[in-house]
């Protein structure tokens, strides 16, 4: 885990060795992750505090702060708790750890996306569902006693694989948003028993997760839980129903983003590219199911992958051209290169199949 949260840190952490690791920290964490910074090396966030190569500078930090010269160079003292200790008292490291941050608040609130990946890292080590959910019980917030029946069943069938590629996408996701919504587990067993078996319908459900978290405040009830999802929705993705034949095309829609972005963009792995890919994913479930926000309004789904292509384009402008953006006559640069002078807007025309304009399209204009 340590391992795998360096490397998608974007070198904001230094490397880790799981098997060097002797023990790991139940209190100090941040202050133990921020000294392995500066001595191991870091890229810098902080532009007071980078040397000329953009990592962080250990002459400045301790210019600054230099009561940290002593720990820096002599290194910081620990107690270390017995396993056999952690073993016969399950929940002693939550307990250390929430007693440890209450004193400045920093901690980072569990939520219901942590618990999955709970879920799912002990069922690794077991190999058996039942198990696991009692495993990641033992050492997680009490808030969540009614709802690991509904996580499990989310993490069974939307967890994305054996590396989970789904579960770690959307707690990336969560962890980037400054401000989030709260997921109840029962909202993730309702979105359990949907399925998409497609090639690419497997993404639909976690980005219905990413739209839950960035939703509007019309479908946030008391406590900032998020209810967006109404048993309608869920039945309405069911086989030979409307909806579902909507959902498919979205998530063509995302698979087909995220595809360009990796085999095009000069850095794939850029948040702001990312960004513009979690945005995509969110705008086109609200576009499918209905759900009224802020963004702009688009009249059909390949209005939503237009804006998504001009955004991204103006991050990275080695990107070429969209392929998907091919089988559509578009107003603003893109296609036809024609403008629509009258309205001054952004317009988007679906071709037939033989590269026409169909008549009643001309008869709208």
């Amino acid at each position: 885990f340590n391992e795998k949260v360096a490397k998608q840190s974007q070198g904001l952490l230094p490397p880790a060795n799981s098997s060097l690791m002797k023990v790991v920290t139940a209190q100090g964490s941040h202050t133990t992750a921020s000294f392995r910074c500066v001595k191991l090396g870091a890229k810098c966030a902080h532009a007071g505090l980078t040397d000329p190569d953009g990592m962080i500078s250990k002459g400045k930090i301790l210019q600054s702060r230099p009561s940290f010269e002593e720990p820096m160079n002599a290194g910081l003292y620990y107690s270390v708790i017995k396993a056999e200790v952690v073993e016969a008292c399950p929940r002693l490291m939550y307990v250390l750890s929430r007693t440890g941050n209450a004193s400045h608040g920093s901690e980072r609130p569990h939520t219901s996306i942590q618990q999955c990946l709970a879920i799912w890292r002990a069922y690794l080590a077991c190999n058996s569902w039942p198990e696991a959910v009692e495993s990641a019980k033992a050492c997680q917030s009490h808030n969540f006693e009614t709802s690991w029946s509904h996580l499990r069943e989310f993490v069974e069938h939307h967890s994305g694989g054996d590396q989970a590629q789904y579960l770690n996408d959307l707690d990336r996701f969560e962890t980037s948003l400054s401000k989030k919504r709260i997921i109840q587990g029962t909202s993730l067993g309702k979105l359990s028993s949907i399925r998409l078996v497609t090639r690419s319908g497997a993404r639909y459900v976690p980005a219905m997760v990413k739209a839950m978290l960035v939703a509007p405040e019309s479908k946030v009830v008391a406590g900032n839980i998020v209810e967006m999802f109404s048993q309608n929705d869920v039945a309405g993705l069911a086989p030979t129903r409307k909806l579902r034949k909507l959902a498919l095309e979205a998530s063509d829609y995302m698979v087909q983003a995220s595809n360009f972005i990796k085999a095009f963009a000069r850095t794939p792995s850029s948040i702001d590219l990312q960004r513009e890919v979690d945005e995509l994913e969110a705008s086109l479930i609200f576009h499918v199911h209905g759900v009224q926000t802020q963004r702009p309004k688009a009249k059909m789904m390949a209005e939503l992958c237009l804006r998504f292509y001009e955004k991204v384009k103006a991050i990275d402008d080695t990107l070429p051209k969209w392929a998907i953006l091919d089988g559509l006559d578009v107003f603003h640069g893109i296609g036809s290169g024609v403008e629509n002078s009258k309205r001054g807007v952004k317009r988007i025309r679906e071709l037939t199949e033989d590269g026409q304009v169909a008549s009643q399209e001309l008869e709208a204009e």
